[in-house]
């Protein structure tokens, strides 16, 4: 489709092996801390630079990409050790874990992302995907199981297309977000994955291992 593709990261150079793995995805460009104009000033003193920072900077740089272009950005602040600026101390909501006072950070610095996004003239004709890599601490009973302890959101917005709305309460996992994407946006060539398209209501189920293997599919689990 003659796409360029783009991956983000505020974090130190070669966190979490991010700089690799993009070569072995693919990716046309990585960019890190050291990317970041005066990243020194910057730098929050624990893993690299601030959400809001960081998103503004991407904001300005897909504003630079030639379209069609496919970019992933991974934010930083609302994981340990929850560094959030000092101008923004005490201006979130907070409570039982430092983790939430995080999170309301990013959740300003993403709304002023799309603040500015909307200016953009590949905004309208962009299909977003916010998720999260894993989940974090168990502050409500619902979560304290096998399966709530792995429960993350995954959202697709789309400004130009109102189809996309609503909630949808359905297994639906990580793997399922690449074909749920191509079919979006069109893709009939050939390609391998273990997941399924959001529109295959048939075929839908999660599957996690680590010392227990767990299978989700409609209201069944099993563990083995």
């Amino acid at each position: 489709f003659g796409y360029s593709t783009s991956f983000y990261h505020g974090g130190t150079d070669g966190t979490m092996g991010f700089d690799h793995y993009t070569k072995v995805a693919g990716y046309d460009e990585c960019n890190e801390m050291s990317d970041f104009p005066n990243y020194e000033e910057a730098f929050d003193g624990a893993w690299g630079i601030p959400d809001h920072l960081y998103l503004d900077y991407f904001t300005n740089e897909l504003g630079k990409k030639k379209t069609p272009f496919f970019s992933t950005l991974f934010t930083l602040s609302s994981h340990h050790p929850y560094k959030i600026p000092k101008q923004f101390e005490g201006k979130f909501k907070s409570g039982t874990h430092p983790i939430l006072e995080a999170v309301s950070y990013t959740d300003y610095s993403l709304k002023e992302f799309f603040e500015k996004a909307k200016k953009q003239v590949w905004y309208n004709n962009t299909l977003f995907v916010i998720t999260a890599d894993h989940t974090s601490y168990k502050l409500k009973k619902k979560y304290d199981n096998s399966v709530g302890m792995l429960k993350i959101p995954i959202a697709f917005f789309k400004p130009s297309d109102t189809s996309i709305s609503g909630e949808r309460d359905e297994v639906f996992q990580q793997i399922d977000i690449m074909p749920t994407v191509l079919d979006w946006v069109g893709y009939d060539k050939p390609y391998f994955s273990f997941g399924s398209p959001l529109c295959d209501s048939t075929n839908r189920r999660a599957v996690y291992g680590e010392n227990t293997f767990q299978l989700i599919k409609e209201d069944y689990l099993l563990l083995f």
